[in-house]
C-alpha cells in the first residue's frame, strides 16, 4: 500500500481567463445580467505533485504527527498529551535539544502577527496589538539528546500559530510515516484551561494551504514585526511577547521562517520522485540499486558541504538515471506542477481597513505553480538528491566522515596526488610573521591544471603555520571556498621549507571532499627558503585520500537486503537511512525518534459533531435549500465554529436560516465568479481548488445557478427587489450583513470551540 496520501496525483489547473463583468438589462425581467467569466479550461497535462481538491483523510492514514510525539507522555493511565503553559515553557520544550550545552541563545524563528490571514485573525479584536498572533517554525537540527530522550528531526516540520486571545495553538507539523504534514489545533489552552488537541478538518486547511504544508508571505512581510510601525505598536504594549524581545526584531526571523516553509514545500515532491522515480515491477533489485545509487550521491552532496556529487559513478549511470529517466518520461512527460508556498506580501496599516482581506491577497486565491519540473533539464533530475541530502542528519554526517577518513588513515588507504607549480608571495608582518599568498592560476598560454586556488597563509615566526583556502576549483569544476588549513609546523629541509596542513570544512568542521566523496586530506606546500625574496615559486600538492569505498560497500549490502530502506516502499527516513548505514559499517546508530510508534492517545477531529444530514427530497422540498450547498460548502463551514463561518451547521432548517442570514456575504462571494479576477473585491466561494471536479462547467453549470438564484430569491424577499452585486460591493464587504448573528469579533474571541 502507498503511504503518503498526500502526494496527489492530476490536479485541474485553474485558470480563469480575463473579462470585464457586463452588465445588460433583463428583455422580459428588467434585472441585471453578468456576463458569467469563461469557464475554468481543461487540466494541463502537467502533473500536479499535490492535488488541494483531494486533501486525503482527516486523521493519519498511518503514523502520527511530530508534534504527538514531541508532546505525548507515559502515564499508568495511559499516554496523555503533554502541553506545559504558558506559550513559552511549550516553546521551551521544544527548543532545549536544538541548543548546545550551556547556551541561552534563541533558536525557534518567530514572527509577530497582529493583523494576518489566518482563521484566527479577528480574535483579538479589537487588541491586535495586545495580542498578536505569533508564528513559530524550527529551523534547526538537534544538538544534544540523552538516551532518556532520543533526538527527533524538527527542522522544517513543525510549525506553530498561537493567538493568545482564543486560545488557540494551529499546528502544521510532518507525518514521516505517511510523508505529509498534519493540520492540528489545541482549544482551551489558556489559564486554568484544559487543553485539547485535535487533528483539523484537512478541507478547511488545504484551501488555503494549497500545497498541503505550510505557507507564508513573499519577501517583505510587512504583516509582521520585521514592519518597523508593527514593532513599534508591538512595542507600546508589551516589550517582549512569547520570549520574543520586540525591540530587538528585524526581519531575520520572517525571512527563516519563510525559507523553512519553501524547503518544507518541496517535501511532497521528493517523496513522490523516491516512491516513484525508482520502481521497477520486474525487479526489486534493480529499484533498490536505484536508490542505492541516489543514496549514495546524497552522502556525497552532504559530506561536500551541499556542492556537488558524482553524476559520473558508475551506480549513477548504470541504476538511477536509466531507471529514474523512463519512469519520469511514463510518470510525468510533461512535467511536475511544485505547489507554491508563497502568498503576496500585504501592508496592512496602509489600509484604511487593516483587517481587511483583498481577494488579491487572499490565500484562498488559486497559486500558479512555483515552478515545473522536466526531465530533459539535468537540474530538475537531480533535485530528490539534493534535497534529500537536507534530511541527513548533521550529528550523523559528523560520525560518518571522521570514522571514514580515520580508518582510511589507519589503513594507509590509497592516495591521489595533485601538483602544480605556482607563485608564492611573501609580506612581512608585525611581530616578525608573514603573510604568503598562493596562487595558482592559469595564464593564456599555459594549458589547464589539476586545479586552480588561491590561499592566504600565516608564518609566525616560530614555526608555526595556519591558513585558509580562499578559493578552491578542481579540473572537473569543483568549487570549494573559505576552507580551512589548520594549524601545524614548518619544517626546514635544506634550502626549502615544507608544510602539510590537513584541510577542513571551516563551518562544519568536517573534511573538504571531492564530487566521489573522497577527501582533499592534506594541502602541502614547498617553498625556497631565500631571505629577502618577495616573490618566488612554490610547489603544491593537494593528497585526496580513498575513504569513501567503505560507504559504497555498505550501500551494496543495503540493496541487497529486503528490509532496508531501499528495498522498502515506504516514505524516505534520513535518521533511518543513516542509521541503517552506520549499522552497515558496523558502528552503534543514532537513537533517532521514532520510526516504532510508543503508545499513543487516542486522536480526535476537531468540530467532529454530526453535519447536517444531506436534505432528502422531501426537507429539501420543506426548506428550499438546494443540495450543491451541501456538496459544494458543508466540507468546511459544517462545524459549529466562527471562522470558517459554520453556516451548514444544524438541522436543514438551522441550514436555511443560516443562509438567510449570511445571505448577502454569499451572494457577493458568488457573484465574484462572474468579475474579472484581477477585479475581484474578494475571493469567490466556494473556493477555485475545492470545484477542479467540476470539470470546467461549474460558472454555467446548474449547482452555481441553483446557489446564486436561492440566496438572491431571500435578498428579493427580504427587500422587494433583486439584489445588485455591484450596490452590495460598493456598500464594503465588511459592511454587509454579518453570519453570525448573535457575536461581534471579540465575543467570537471568548467563545469556545
Amino acid at each position: 500500500m502507498r503511504p503518503t496520501l498526500f502526494v496527489g496525483w492530476v490536479m485541474a489547473s485553474i485558470l480563469t481567463l480575463s473579462v470585464w463583468p457586463e452588465t445588460a438589462r433583463g428583455a422580459d425581467e428588467g434585472t441585471e445580467v453578468y456576463a458569467l467569466a469563461p469557464s475554468i479550461q481543461e487540466p494541463p497535462a502537467s502533473t500536479w505533485v499535490v492535488d488541494p481538491d483531494q486533501p486525503g483523510p482527516n486523521l493519519p492514514p498511518i503514523g502520527r504527527s511530530l508534534f504527538d510525539l514531541l508532546f505525548v507522555k507515559q502515564t499508568e493511565g495511559g499516554p496523555v498529551y503533554d502541553l506545559p503553559f504558558p506559550f513559552t515553557r511549550l516553546l521551551e520544550r521544544i527548543e532545549a535539544p536544538l541548543r548546545g550545552e550551556g547556551s541561552r541563545q534563541p533558536i525557534l524563528k518567530k514572527a509577530l502577527i497582529p493583523f494576518g490571514r489566518s482563521l484566527q485573525r479577528h480574535a483579538a479584536a479589537p487588541e491586535y496589538f495586545k495580542y498578536p498572533r505569533m508564528v513559530v517554525a524550527v529551523d534547526t537540527e538537534p544538538l544534544t539528546y540523552s538516551d532518556a530522550q532520543p533526538p527527533i528531526m524538527l527542522k522544517d516540520r513543525l510549525f506553530l500559530g498561537y493567538q493568545e486571545k482564543s486560545g488557540v495553538i494551529e499546528i502544521i507539523s510532518y507525518n514521516q510515516h505517511a510523508a505529509r504534514f498534519e493540520f492540528q489545533v489545541v482549544t482551551d489552552y489558556r489559564t486554568d484551561g484544559t487543553p485539547r488537541v485535535a487533528y483539523a478538518q484537512r478541507a478547511i486547511c488545504t484551501s488555503c494551504h494549497q500545497n498541503g504544508a505550510p505557507l507564508f508571505a513573499e519577501a517583505g512581510w510587512d504583516e509582521t514585526n520585521a514592519n518597523s510601525r508593527i514593532a513599534e505598536a508591538l512595542a507600546e504594549e508589551r516589550k517582549i511577547f512569547y520570549g520574543l524581545m520586540v525591540d530587538r526584531c528585524c526581519a531575520e526571523s520572517p525571512a527563516a521562517i519563510d525559507n523553512a516553509t519553501d524547503r518544507a514545500n518541496l517535501f511532497s515532491a521528493y517523496q513522490l520522485l523516491w516512491h516513484d522515480g525508482c520502481r521497477n515491477p520486474e525487479s526489486a533489485l534493480i529499484s533498490a540499486r536505484c536508490r542505492g545509487a541516489a543514496f549514495t550521491a546524497m552522502l556525497q552532496h552532504r559530506l561536500s558541504a551541499y556542492s556537488h556529487f558524482d553524476t559520473s559513478a558508475n551506480s549513477y549511470r548504470e541504476y538511477f538515471r536509466p531507471l529514474f529517466t523512463r519512469n519520469w518520461r511514463q510518470n510525468w512527460p510533461d512535467g511536475l506542477n511544485i505547489p507554491n508556498p508563497n502568498i503576496p506580501n500585504r501592508k496592512p496599516l496602509l489600509s484604511p481597513r487593516p483587517t481587511y482581506i483583498s481577494a488579491e491577497l487572499d490565500p484562498l486565491k488559486h497559486r500558479s505553480p512555483l515552478a515545473v519540473w522536466q526531465v530533459h533539464k539535468a537540474r530538475d533530475r537531480q533535485r530528490m538528491i539534493t534535497g534529500f541530502a537536507e534530511f541527513l542528519p548533521a550529528a550523523d554526517i559528523k560520525r560518518l566522515d571522521t570514522y571514514i577518513y580515520d580508518k582510511a588513515v589507519r589503513e594507509d588507504a590509497e592516495r591521489k596526488r595533485l601538483t602544480r607549480v605556482c607563485p608564492l608571495t611573501r609580506q612581512e608582518l608585525l611581530g616578525g610573521a608573514e603573510l604568503l599568498v598562493v596562487r595558482c592560476e592559469d595564464e593564456p598560454a599555459t594549458p589547464a591544471g589539476p586545479f586552480e586556488l588561491l590561499a592566504d597563509l600565516v608564518y609566525d615566526g616560530n614555526g608555526g603555520m595556519r591558513g585558509s583556502l580562499v578559493r578552491l576549483e578542481l579540473a572537473r569544476g569543483e568549487l570549494f571556498t573559505n576552507v580551512q588549513l589548520t594549524e601545524t609546523t614548518v619544517l626546514r629541509r635544506g634550502q626549502s621549507k615544507r608544510v602539510r596542513l590537513e584541510v577542513l570544512q571551516r563551518r562544519h568542521r568536517t573534511r573538504v571532499r571531492t564530487a566521489d566523496g573522497n577527501a582533499i586530506a592534506v594541502f602541502d606546500l614547498q617553498w625556497p627558503d631565500a631571505a629577502g625574496e618577495q616573490k618566488l615559486e612554490a610547489r603544491v600538492i593537494l593528497e585526496a585520500i580513498g575513504d569513501f569505498a567503505p560507504v559504497h560497500a555498505a550501500i551494496a549490502r543495503l540493496a541487497d537486503d529486503d528490509d532496508s530502506i531501499l528495498s522498502s516502499t515506504e516514505p524516505f527516513h534520513g535518521t533511518r537511512a543513516m542509521q541503517e548505514l552506520l549499522t552497515a559499517l558496523g558502528l552503534a546508530p543514532t537513537p533517532w525518534c521514532c520510526d516504532e510508534l510508543p503508545p499513543m492517545p487516542p486522536v480526535r477531529i476537531a468540530d467532529d459533531r454530526e453535519p447536517a444530514a444531506h436534505p432528502s427530497v422531501q426537507v429539501s422540498a420543506d426548506t428550499g435549500v438546494p443540495a450543491a450547498f451541501y456538496d459544494r460548502c458543508g466540507s468546511c463551514h459544517r462545524g459549529d465554529t466562527i471562522m470558517p463561518p459554520g453556516f451548514m451547521h444544524g438541522t436543514p432548517r438551522t441550514v436555511a436560516a443560516n443562509l438567510s442570514q449570511c445571505a448577502e456575504r454569499i451572494y457577493v462571494r458568488l457573484g465574484m465568479w462572474q468579475v474579472q479576477q484581477s477585479a475581484r473585491a474578494k475571493s469567490p466561494m466556494p473556493p477555485m481548488v475545492s470545484i477542479a471536479s467540476a470539470n470546467g462547467l461549474w460558472q454555467v453549470g446548474d449547482e452555481y445557478h441553483q446557489m446564486l438564484d436561492y440566496v438572491g430569491g431571500v435578498l428579493e424577499a427580504r427587500r422587494g427587489v433583486r439584489p445588485s452585486l455591484d450596490d452590495l460591493v460598493a456598500r464594503g464587504y465588511e459592511n454587509l450583513r454579518d453570519c453570525l448573528p448573535d457575536s461581534t469579533a471579540t465575543e467570537a474571541a471568548l467563545r469556545p470551540r
